[in-house]
């Protein structure tokens, strides 16, 4: 029982910013708009690769489904809101990258049986949550 309670103060905890708007950009406007141009060339294509399947497809705003991660189909906008957001922080369990990487089906993405992201989609999306880490730490 204690150990039920300790889990469910931990998700709290770990939805808090989200819910209360907590802003993880710590990017300069300059970096923002260099990351936001790299996001849209090398990110956005991976991440809308196989269409209603793709990453965008299943968490298209207006889809049915219970997660908090939406994208509206632009690049830019989707990028500032999911930066703004917290899913694009390193080594974060919630964020794009480790969702993609577990191997916990209960956390991994995309769901069920279909097929893992690519390795070398992996690692673009890594190189760019890295640099852009760098970036923010630099702050």
């Amino acid at each position: 029982m204690r150990a039920a309670g300790i889990l469910a103060a931990c998700a709290v905890f770990a939805t808090w910013g989200l819910v209360h708007g907590e802003n993880f950009d710590r990017l300069s406007d300059a970096d923002r708009a260099a990351f936001a141009e790299r996001f849209e060339k090398e990110v956005w294509p991976m991440l809308s690769k196989g269409g209603k399947e793709s990453c965008i497809g299943c968490h298209a705003v207006g889809k049915n489904n219970v997660t908090t991660l939406r994208f509206t189909g632009d690049a830019r906008k989707d990028y500032a809101k999911i930066l703004k957001e917290g899913y694009l922080i390193k080594g974060d369990a919630g964020s794009v990258l480790e969702r993609i990487k577990t191997t916990r089906s209960d956390r991994k993405m995309p769901p069920g049986k279909r097929d893992r992201v690519p390795v070398d989609d992996v690692q673009v999306l890594e190189r760019f949550i890295n640099d852009m880490e760098a970036k923010q730490a630099k702050k």
